[in-house]
């Protein structure tokens, strides 16, 4: 979990049930019993790193699902992809 409050880190509102795996990837959050299973922090979706029209279209499905609970576009996301990229490679180049 990423907080000390032991708050749903999707939503944020709510008191968490379950520490699980996500499935964007080999990491694991604090999800809620509404989310768990059905939605994964905005962040975890724009750390995959692939914009929306690259995505598989089941995943595409899902997360759009996860765009419209975290009120964002389709055009956000993808910005959003991209500046995090951008902020991934110059760590890279700096630290690597």
């Amino acid at each position: 979990m990423s907080n000390e409050k032991n708050m749903c880190d999707v939503c944020g509102e709510n008191k968490v049930k379950s520490v699980v795996a996500s499935s964007t990837g080999p990491v694991s959050y604090g999800y809620c019993e509404e989310c768990i299973g059905e939605y994964e922090p905005y962040s975890a979706l724009v750390a995959m790193g692939v914009k929306y029209d690259n995505l598989n279209p089941t995943y595409k499905e899902f997360v759009k699902k996860n765009l419209e609970f975290h009120d964002k576009t389709i055009e956000e996301f993808d910005e959003d992809v991209v500046e995090g990229n951008k902020e991934y490679e110059e760590f890279i180049r700096n630290n690597v």
